[in-house]
């Protein structure tokens, strides 16, 4: 083969086709490291919101603590006195959320944010309990009430009742149980062989999710949220009635003491940190496919779509013997992986369906104009027109349809590759370079 031939032969323009398809990794790279930075500040943005507003907000069943008092004798025949705490757990606890969502924002950058009305409602049975003093005496007369809730700066108020007695006052301390801050009471007289009673609301602002930790014997909790893509996660799944077309949601829990790994008695000693949070269940403001999950998404199949396109290209060159430039090529290529910088600018501010239509169409029009002129036909670029709409037809389903993306964009690879093959089964790609040199160069006359 002459040495003219060999570069206009077709087996050297695919490998140059592929360098440059290679070569648009670099604006798709770019276009993803803007992306990445973009949803950075959207976290910052976030994270800033929630330490004003109130972060993830968890609560834990009320707890009783009672002193014990035990006397211990040295070798040396001295005593002395230890004094440790134990804690007591409700018998029963119902907790009722009624969750309130709206939206704070920081620039462009918007959050959801949640107003919750909790109210915690059970009972302790220190009789039932099997408290064992041992060698010490249990100190009745000083109980406290805790009640464990994270980040305080939340709170919006909180009120508590204890059975027929007056309202007590719970005040923050500087002590933490499970990493949560406690709230506790001035010490009371406890009657160790009656039930005591309780009440507790809780006005709680936060973001992100709201979940409990089952401190009780029988621990039941209920979520009602006027949210439409709730996350439920921990160690218990709910039973949950959603509403899609009110955009609502009820979840309802049961955890009883045989479901989780700690007791329902322990001393201050004995606390298992690691195993109340483990037991912690509840729900997230879930954000399906936001803007950026949905852009990154989008970006991963850029490389797939600009070869697919040149492949259309390629195609045209080999069945109607016509010949494109590389750097035609390249200007088309470039012209595909800036979409992506536009969707993900046009995103921040409208709706992502919306960005996807404008962004597409204005690319399709601007590629099938510019490809009428190379190819000399606006036949052949009403052809790249209806391709690239039915390319981008496809990648928007391949988007908004996370759970089939894998199913769907592997069947429509197999289906383009198997296109291909019947297009081309009848072309002597040996012989078809020995043709090409005959070929004229095309010129923008109208011809077909």
């Amino acid at each position: 083969m002459a040495v003219g031939n060999f570069f206009q032969s077709s087996t050297l323009k695919l490998v140059g086709l592929g360098f440059l398809a290679l070569l648009m990794l670099i604006p798709l790279g770019m276009v993803s490291g803007l992306r990445s930075e973009r949803e950075s500040r959207r976290m910052e943005a976030e994270d800033t919101i929630a330490n004003s507003w109130g972060n993830a907000t968890r609560v834990a069943g009320p707890v009783l603590a009672v002193p014990h008092r035990r006397v211990v004798v040295s070798k040396d025949k001295e005593t002395s006195e230890i004094w440790e705490w134990w804690y007591l757990l409700p018998e029963q606890v119902d907790a009722n959320a009624r969750v309130r969502v709206t939206e704070r924002s920081k620039g462009i950058f918007r959050m959801p944010v949640y107003e919750a009305d909790v109210e915690l409602i059970g009972r302790f049975s220190p009789a039932g309990a099997q408290l064992s003093s041992g060698d010490g005496t249990f100190m009745w007369a000083q109980t406290k009430l805790l009640l464990p809730v994270t980040d305080p700066r939340g709170l919006r108020g909180l009120n508590t009742d204890l059975g027929t007695r007056k309202a007590i006052r719970l005040t923050p301390t500087s002590q933490t149980m499970a990493e949560m801050p406690i709230f506790q009471s001035e010490p009371f007289v406890l009657d160790p062989t009656q039930d005591l009673t309780f009440k507790l609301n809780l006005k709680q602002a936060g973001t992100r999710g709201l979940d409990f930790v089952p401190m009780a014997r029988t621990f039941k909790a209920s979520v009602q949220a006027e949210w439409p893509d709730p996350d439920f996660f921990g160690a218990t799944l709910p039973m949950a009635r959603p509403d899609s077309k009110l955009g609502t949601f009820a979840a309802d829990w049961q955890v009883l003491e045989y479901n989780r790994s700690f007791p329902s008695i322990w001393s201050s000693i004995d606390l298992d940190v690691r195993a109340l949070n483990q037991s912690a269940f509840g729900v997230r403001l879930y954000r399906s496919a936001d803007v950026y999950q949905q852009n990154e998404r989008s970006t991963k199949y850029g490389l797939l779509f600009i070869a697919l396109t040149f492949g259309v290209f390629f195609l045209f060159e080999t069945l109607q013997r016509l010949r494109v430039h590389p750097v035609q090529y390249l200007l088309v290529g470039t012209a595909l992986a800036t979409f992506y910088l536009v969707l993900l600018a046009a995103s921040e501010h409208i709706s992502f369906a919306l960005a996807y239509l404008l962004g597409s169409a204005a690319l399709v029009v601007i590629v099938g104009g510019y490809c009428s002129a190379i190819l000399s036909s606006w036949r052949r670029g009403l052809g790249i027109v209806l391709w690239l709409s039915l390319l981008y037809g496809v990648l928007f389903v391949l988007i908004t349809r996370e759970d089939f993306a894998l199913i769907m964009g592997s069947s429509v690879v197999l289906l383009l590759i198997a296109v291909t093959m019947y297009l081309t089964r009848k072309v002597d790609w040996y012989g078809f370079a020995g043709r090409e040199e005959k070929l004229p160069p095309l010129h923008n006359d109208g011809v077909q």
